[in-house]
Protein backbone atom coordinates (compact mmCIF):
# COMPACT_ATOMS: atom_id res chain seq x y z
CA UNK A 1 0.00 0.00 0.00
CA UNK A 2 1.23 3.42 -0.81
CA UNK A 3 1.61 5.67 1.94
CA UNK A 4 -0.24 9.65 1.28
CA UNK A 5 -0.10 12.42 4.18
CA UNK A 6 -2.43 14.82 3.93
CA UNK A 7 -2.64 17.96 5.57
CA UNK A 8 -6.01 19.28 6.22
CA UNK A 9 -8.38 21.82 8.07
CA UNK A 10 -11.62 22.08 10.47
CA UNK A 11 -13.96 23.01 7.21
CA UNK A 12 -16.41 22.49 5.40
CA UNK A 13 -14.53 22.49 1.66
CA UNK A 14 -12.60 19.71 3.72
CA UNK A 15 -15.55 17.18 4.19
CA UNK A 16 -15.14 15.01 1.61
CA UNK A 17 -11.90 14.10 1.94
CA UNK A 18 -12.86 13.54 5.94
CA UNK A 19 -15.79 11.07 4.46
CA UNK A 20 -13.54 9.36 2.21
CA UNK A 21 -10.84 8.78 4.77
CA UNK A 22 -13.52 7.35 7.40
CA UNK A 23 -15.38 5.24 4.13
CA UNK A 24 -12.26 3.53 3.41
CA UNK A 25 -12.10 5.00 0.13
CA UNK A 26 -8.61 5.55 0.26
CA UNK A 27 -7.70 1.99 1.15
CA UNK A 28 -9.90 0.64 -1.28
CA UNK A 29 -7.88 2.53 -4.09
CA UNK A 30 -4.71 1.05 -2.10
CA UNK A 31 -3.59 4.18 -0.24
CA UNK A 32 -2.53 4.24 3.14
CA UNK A 33 -3.71 8.01 3.98
CA UNK A 34 -2.58 9.69 6.98
CA UNK A 35 -3.82 12.73 8.18
CA UNK A 36 -2.53 15.41 9.69
CA UNK A 37 -4.50 18.82 10.66
CA UNK A 38 -3.44 22.23 10.25
CA UNK A 39 -5.08 24.93 12.54
CA UNK A 40 -5.10 27.52 10.01
CA UNK A 41 -4.97 27.61 6.15
CA UNK A 42 -1.18 29.85 6.08
CA UNK A 43 0.60 26.92 7.83
CA UNK A 44 -0.19 24.30 5.15
CA UNK A 45 2.07 25.53 2.66
CA UNK A 46 4.99 24.67 5.15
CA UNK A 47 3.90 21.23 5.54
CA UNK A 48 3.82 20.96 1.85
CA UNK A 49 7.60 22.37 1.60
CA UNK A 50 9.09 20.23 4.26
CA UNK A 51 7.63 16.76 2.89
CA UNK A 52 5.34 16.42 6.04
CA UNK A 53 2.35 16.16 3.76
CA UNK A 54 2.08 15.20 0.01
CA UNK A 55 -1.43 16.63 -0.27
CA UNK A 56 -3.34 19.23 1.16
CA UNK A 57 -7.05 20.99 0.95
CA UNK A 58 -6.96 24.08 1.89
CA UNK A 59 -9.59 26.84 0.44
CA UNK A 60 -8.86 28.44 -2.88
CA UNK A 61 -8.18 32.02 -2.15
CA UNK A 62 -5.43 31.26 0.15
CA UNK A 63 -3.88 30.03 -2.93
CA UNK A 64 -5.05 33.48 -4.45
CA UNK A 65 -2.82 35.55 -2.02
CA UNK A 66 0.30 33.52 -1.96
CA UNK A 67 3.19 36.18 -2.56
CA UNK A 68 5.67 35.32 -5.03
CA UNK A 69 8.28 33.71 -3.19
CA UNK A 70 6.03 31.53 -1.38
CA UNK A 71 5.33 27.95 -2.33
CA UNK A 72 4.43 27.59 -5.99
CA UNK A 73 0.80 26.79 -4.77
CA UNK A 74 -1.98 25.57 -7.39
CA UNK A 75 -5.56 25.32 -7.10
CA UNK A 76 -7.27 21.92 -8.59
Amino acid sequence: MTTVRFTLLRGVCQIPAYVAYEAGLFADAGLDARLAIAPTAWMVPEHLLSGASDFAVIPWTRVAVADAGEAPLRAL
